[in-house]
């Protein structure tokens, strides 16, 4: 059985226009799937399905076999969403405070929250910052706290939604490397990234969005091939 099945998955708006129609696949433990398309193609309405932030108009997701929206709460501890924009996920006073905000609110007793922190801490390289005040960190920094605050869920799945908007070249590379570390540790990684090139080597599948519809589906070097049909940049240098 997949750990993550989208079957027939549909989001319709208020104003009676579709947001995504018809999509399908299924996801595996610890593989690396780089979600890309045209501003406005559904990629992001598509992964708030994923941990029940949308309901879907038509069609499911399961979890283990199981509908997200029948339990809310373990779908978004097992699936982590980082944001596109990290401060709006960045709610506490301190670095610390905040990384602990998920786990606290799982009840779980005061080691094994701390436990968690600090490891998340580490994995994010913040380790030290622990009693900084959010509000004068750096914008990479936001960024791999809001990472931190995930990872501290311990999901098995962490989906991340333009994890290098914003960042310069050195704040890129960092964020690779985690991306990196993240896969080896055995996590199911989503990344919706228009820099897809940086990240061809690491992922072993590639989606496409168009118009709301899921448009192509494999190995990277075979969708990126055919990826100018849909306005996404094809194969060219790696990063």
């Amino acid at each position: 059985m997949p750990l993550l099945e989208v079957e027939n998955l549909g989001h319709r708006f208020a104003d009676g226009s579709w947001g995504i129609r018809n999509v399908s696949f299924a996801l595996e433990q610890g593989g690396f799937t780089v979600l890309t398309g045209r501003n406005g193609s559904g990629k992001t309405i598509l992964v708030k399905h994923l941990n029940g932030l949308l309901k879907p108009t038509e069609g499911r997701v399961l979890l283990d076999g199981k509908p997200v929206q029948s339990d809310l709460l373990a779908a978004r501890t097992r699936v982590g969403l980082v944001f596109q924009n990290p401060y709006a996920q960045v709610i506490q006073e301190t670095v610390r405070e905040d990384a602990a905000f998920g786990p606290e609110n799982l009840g779980l007793p005061p080691e094994e929250s701390e436990r968690r922190v600090r490891e998340a801490l580490s994995e994010t390289g913040l380790t030290g910052l622990e009693e900084r005040y959010t509000g004068i960190l750096s914008g990479g920094e936001i960024k791999r706290l809001a990472l931190a605050g995930v990872i501290a869920m311990e999901p098995e799945i962490i989906i991340f939604d333009e994890p290098f908007a914003g960042l310069d070249y050195p704040g890129m590379k960092q964020c690779i490397a985690m991306l990196t570390a993240l896969k080896t540790g055995g996590k199911t990684l989503i990344v919706i990234t228009h820099h897809h090139e940086k990240l061809t080597r690491l992922a072993d599948r590639m989606l496409i969005m168009n118009q709301g519809r899921l448009a192509e589906d494999g190995r990277p070097e075979a969708v990126l091939a055919r990826a100018e049909a849909y306005g996404v940049a094809g194969i060219g240098v790696q990063w």
